[in-house]
């Protein structure tokens, strides 16, 4: 089951998701800044996802196509604090 804070989140995401389409800004990702603090401090925003992608020379569904770079997650790893 998601915790309390999961549940926060996802519903905040999915509520700015639409803010975003709502004011016409479609291709952006919403993104919360802040969130280890009072929901009512949390920064709201949107990243364009084109500032999120690169160029990869040669991957398997061909070559130089703009990517999203992904990061390997260790579930049985130590907890990450910022």
């Amino acid at each position: 089951m998601p915790s309390h804070f999961d549940c926060k989140l996802g519903a905040t995401y999915g509520y700015l998701s639409g803010v975003l389409i709502e004011s016409g800004l479609t291709g952006y990702c919403p993104t919360a800044r802040g969130i280890t603090g009072n929901i009512n401090e949390w920064n709201l925003g949107g990243i364009p996802l084109i500032n999120m992608t690169g160029l990869k020379a040669k991957s398997t569904y061909g070559d130089n196509l703009p990517v999203i770079a992904s990061s390997e997650v260790n579930l049985k790893g130590n907890f990450y604090y910022f």
